[in-house]
């Protein structure tokens, strides 16, 4: 499965479970923007998304490493983190032999990022993460919060102007 295929299956269940309108972000000029943008109640989230093909499943538990997924365009990594001081912006990871999905924001990305003069990358295993499907449940969790939390503060500033 290609990256575009799961991008355009999540975009559709965006659409379809959650609302709004999911635009693919056309980078032409290569600038690292990511993938696609959500707009729903004047609320953007980015979404970035990635094809995971290894993993490790130990006494039935699955064990992957998104790190090593993002770190083969670090340049996109920090532009998609640059956008993250404004926004919400996600990494959509889907493991097609897996069938399963796994959604982070930029600080539990950046968790799974080595130490400086650490080379070994971090396995992750937690299934209240990693879940099957393409993710639309953890994208709506996500989702919904960052807009109470726009609301709440556009809220106070506007009782205090």
């Amino acid at each position: 499965m290609l990256e575009s295929a799961y991008g355009s299956q999540l975009a559709e269940d965006i659409e379809k479970n959650i609302g709004g309108k999911v635009q693919k972000v056309h980078d032409n000029v290569m600038l690292g923007l990511p993938d696609y943008s959500h707009i729903l109640n004047s609320v953007v989230t980015y979404i970035e998304t990635k094809i995971g093909e290894q993993y490790e499943i130990v006494d039935g538990v699955t064990f992957v490493q998104p790190w090593k997924i993002v770190k083969k365009d670090i340049r996109q990594y920090e532009v998609c983190r640059a956008i993250s001081k404004h926004a919400l912006v996600v990494y959509a990871f889907y493991w097609p032999e897996l069938k399963k999905s796994l959604i982070l924001r930029m600080d539990q990305l950046s968790q799974l990022r080595p130490k400086p003069g650490n080379d070994e990358i971090p396995w992750l295993s937690n299934p209240q993460l990693l879940m099957v499907g393409r993710g639309i449940t953890q994208l709506q969790r996500l989702m919904t919060k960052n807009r109470k939390d726009t609301y709440a503060l556009l809220g106070e500033e506007f009782e205090n102007n």
